[in-house]
């Protein structure tokens, strides 16, 4: 049913109903309030800001990513390098005990016999005159003895059977010659040769496969430092400086005579057991304990001088208080000598929406860090059990046993030769070694940051962004 009344004004009839339903639906009169359009531009706005957000989020991420990426590449080339530099430098020590033994037992391998006989021979040629004295002396005593003929002749037999034993072992030794030569003229300068290539190219390996890793997200990338933390053994003798009282007292704490005479020790006891049992009348055990030292302080001087050999050690590291340097017990100082900071560059990124509304990004791009630490695993134990470590013991008579090192012995053999008291109270044990460098990644810190505000071989729009950087690191934003 539908009602019609009359309105007001013009007098017309208007019906109410589903006829006036229809007759307000087919109307294209109205209006919209202001506020929508307010609200469209402002959802755009916030469509547009979004957009640019999330673009901006995921470079952020896959910068980082990359960053990450390219610390942890670079570390690990380092400890590849600082791990085959234990391993080198172990070689290089076993290598030089054989010759120090070899020149122990018979004298310099380059002098003739006649230098030899001047020399002394070595622990064998000063036992054959040991028993020679012996010998003469009892000869004298037979042309005038009566009842004790007998027992001197059973002496002079013994005697006879041990310079024998002597001059056998001697020829035995004599063989070996041109093996020990080729070690000290061959060996030992091709594995300096190839340290001294590990330590160069090993940080070019690094940034390289740090480079590679960021390019596969389009991005340039590297690393900081480009460089092994180590130097060479500054106690080592060179050629170019003439030996002084001081430079004789380092030869037997160089890293050469550390990583040489745990194996000296080791490989001797079998060779005093056989003197012992077979020459105890010729005294050649103490002329061996007494040949070592002499023999071991020549070698430990003469292959650096002659032969250029020097293995490398830690930075800032000294050979009587490992593991009492500064980046052995303040965290920063470590980050500072090991730390590896990986970086990653983007362009400016192209935003969408009106320029005057949203800023592009800065010209000089975005750069992201990373930091990964190079350390070793093995224990740290510098001082013996009981010892404070305010107040390290003193390694001249033990080595300690600690990882951050480039011996990193698993055990604390001897240290070096002058200790020695010229006897042999002990069997030397077997020198145990573990290879352990490794790297993780870590949280950024202020000294890391140093780093790269100290590098050199960054591309120039990261080095403007570097120098924007903050000189310190507040201490609120330190995470370790």
């Amino acid at each position: 049913m539908t009602a019609c009344v009359e309105l007001p004004g013009d007098g017309s009839m208007g019906c109410r109903g589903r006829h006036a339903a229809r007759t307000l639906a087919g109307d294209e009169a109205g209006w919209m309030p202001a506020t929508h359009l307010v609200c469209v531009l402002f959802f755009a706005l916030l469509s547009v800001w979004l957009l640019n957000l999330g673009q901006q989020t995921t470079d952020a991420q896959t910068r980082q990513g990359a960053a990450d990426a390219a610390a942890a590449a670079g570390a690990l080339w380092m400890e590849h390098g600082l791990n085959e530099l234990c391993a080198l430098n172990h070689v290089a020590g076993e290598l030089t005990a054989y010759i120090t033994l070899h020149e122990a037992l018979v004298g310099p391998l380059s002098a003739d016999a006649a230098e030899r006989a001047v020399s002394g021979g070595g622990a064998i040629g000063k036992a054959k005159r040991n028993l020679e004295r012996k010998l003469e002396a009892l000869y004298a005593a037979l042309s005038v003895s009566g009842p004790a003929a007998p027992a001197i002749e059973a002496m002079i037999e013994k005697l006879k059977l041990e310079y024998q034993y002597l001059e056998m072992f001697e020829w035995r030794v004599h063989l070996l010659d041109p093996q020990v030569r080729a070690l000290e003229t061959e060996s030992l300068p091709a594995l300096n040769r190839h340290a001294r290539e590990v330590v160069a190219d090993t940080p070019l390996v690094a940034a390289d496969a740090a480079k590679a890793v960021v390019a596969r997200w389009n991005l340039q990338g590297g690393i900081v430092p480009r460089s092994l933390p180590v130097v060479p053994d500054p106690l080592a003798p060179h050629a170019n400086r003439g030996r002084s009282l001081s430079q004789a007292d380092n030869v037997s704490r160089t890293q050469l005579v550390r990583a040489a005479w745990p194996w000296v020790l080791y490989h001797r006891d079998p060779i005093a057991e056989q003197f012992r049992l077979y020459a105890p009348l010729s005294e050649a055990p103490r002329y061996l304990a007494e040949e070592i030292q002499k023999a071991m302080l020549s070698v430990g001087e003469r292959l650096p001088r002659s032969r250029g050999i020097v293995l490398y050690v830690l930075q800032e590291s000294t050979p009587l208080a490992k593991g009492h340097e500064r980046w052995a017990v303040e965290p920063a100082q470590a980050d500072r000598v090991f730390a590896v900071m990986g970086w990653a560059w983007s362009r400016p990124a192209l935003l969408q929406g009106e320029p005057a509304v949203f800023r592009g990004s800065h010209p000089d791009g975005r750069v992201s860090f990373a930091q990964a630490l190079v350390y070793n695993a093995n224990h740290q134990e510098p001082t013996r059990a009981g010892s404070s470590t305010t107040n390290p013991v003193d390694q001249s008579v033990h080595q300690a046993r600690v990882g951050w090192d480039t011996l990193a012995w698993n055990t604390r053999p001897d240290a070096q030769p002058h200790e020695l008291t010229g006897q042999l109270p002990h069997w030397a044990p077997y020198p145990v070694i573990d290879v352990n460098w490794q790297s993780l990644l870590v949280p950024i810190s202020a000294e890391g940051l140093k780093k790269v505000r100290s590098g050199r071989d960054l591309p120039p729009a990261v080095q403007r962004i570097v120098r924007r950087m903050l000189a310190d690191l507040p201490r609120a934003l330190e995470t370790h």
